[in-house]
């Protein structure tokens, strides 16, 4: 599978950044409702979970060589990267509660934390097979 180069992960990275602070620092009001979720897990969590599930595979590709064999250089820096995430979920969650129409949940945070090591193994298992598209 070829993949484009970091400039376009980068700018990828980027918005998705920016929608997920929309997403995180919004009134409650401007987001959507999920009052008939039919599933045990609450609506919110899933929307946590996937909201970070990409940081970690976003981060890696706007950083990492594409088509490089995985080495402990790049494990390292898959490990880091999800570890930052989980730093920028907790800043998140610290600064909804202090803003007057969010509030700040452990579970949020949890389920953030799942969504970036969910992430960050899918990044470990596709890597070895994406290749160069030759863009840089």
């Amino acid at each position: 599978m070829k993949v484009p180069g970091k400039i376009f992960w980068r700018i990828l990275l980027v918005v998705y950044l920016a929608a997920v602070a929309y997403i995180c620092f919004a009134s409650q009001g401007d987001l959507p409702n999920f009052d008939n979720w039919p599933f045990k897990i609450p609506a919110d969590k899933v929307v946590h979970f996937v909201m970070f599930l990409p940081w970690p595979i976003l981060a890696c590709l706007s950083v990492l060589p594409v088509g490089a064999a995985r080495t402990r250089k790049t494990v390292i820096v898959m490990m880091l990267m999800t570890l930052t995430g989980c730093a920028l979920a907790g800043a998140t969650e610290w600064i909804q509660g202090l803003l007057p129409y969010r509030s700040r949940d452990i579970l949020d945070f949890i389920a953030d934390c799942l969504g970036l090591l969910s992430g960050a193994l899918l990044f470990a298992a596709f890597y070895p097979f994406l290749r160069r598209s030759g863009t840089r």
